[in-house]
């Protein structure tokens, strides 16, 4: 039995389960998304199964529903983030968003609005890569830096990899990936996708739209690749 994944569309963002021998939570939305989560689970028999919750980053519409999955699901539930997205997760604070394109520089002013996540304690703490096995599903966490500190994608033996906010449409809309609106180092961003693509990943799942087939991706590296990185980071015009 190879891995199944499922997509949740939350409020937050969307959150992906991985099912194989025990069950593995990919992100929990934003604050008021981890009940919305939770029953879901609990129909499809899925909570007392859960072995870990993994965050991809630490942002607030991605690690808003940890505290209730920790204090509601079933024992023992381990959170697994990334050291340098850890501090953030476990002080409920945003890791830091730096625009990339001009859509977000437009949107960062909104981003202290979001409400703040709750403080969730991080069990496993990531350094490199790490075998998803020990929580019964094939697979592997990566780093995958570029859109903020601490990003880590999940990659599977299907050919499929969940990416957090590597990738994104834009407001969540359309079919084709962007460059996400905040990337804390656009030189990284690329070459966290040239290592994903190198890995033979088909089909990407994100946290905002998606998926996305390795096809559009390389696409969009090309474009990124063939466009000056403008100061303070962002990226001339890469928007389209």
């Amino acid at each position: 039995m190879k891995p199944c994944m499922t997509c949740f569309r939350l409020r937050g963002c969307n959150a992906y389960i991985i099912k194989q021998h025990r069950t593995i939570l990919v992100d929990t939305g934003s604050v008021g998304d981890g009940k919305r989560l939770l029953r879901r689970l609990d129909q499809r028999g899925l909570l007392q199964d859960l072995s870990l919750v993994l965050a991809t980053h630490g942002h607030a519409d991605h690690t808003g529903g940890l505290a209730v999955i920790r204090r509601e699901g079933a024992d023992p539930i381990k959170i697994a983030a990334h050291h340098a997205a850890a501090p953030f997760v476990e002080a409920g604070r945003n890791a830091p968003c730096r625009p990339a394109t001009i859509l977000g520089h437009l949107a960062r002013p909104f981003i202290v609005l979001m409400p703040r996540s709750p403080q969730a304690s991080v069990d496993v703490v990531l350094r490199g890569e790490a075998d998803l096995l020990p929580y019964g599903v094939e697979g592997t966490i990566a780093p995958t830096p570029g859109h903020t500190l601490g990003c880590v994608s999940i990659v599977l033996p299907t050919g499929e990899a969940i990416v957090g906010d590597l990738l994104m449409t834009a407001f969540g809309r359309g079919t084709a990936p962007r460059l996400p609106l905040f990337a804390e180092d656009v030189g990284q961003w690329r070459q966290s996708i040239a290592g994903l693509l190198d890995r033979g990943v088909r089909t990407f799942h994100a946290g905002h739209g998606g998926p996305f087939s390795a096809s559009q991706v390389r696409r969009l590296l090309e474009h990124v690749q063939s466009r000056p990185i403008a100061p303070g980071g962002s990226v001339a015009e890469s928007d389209g």
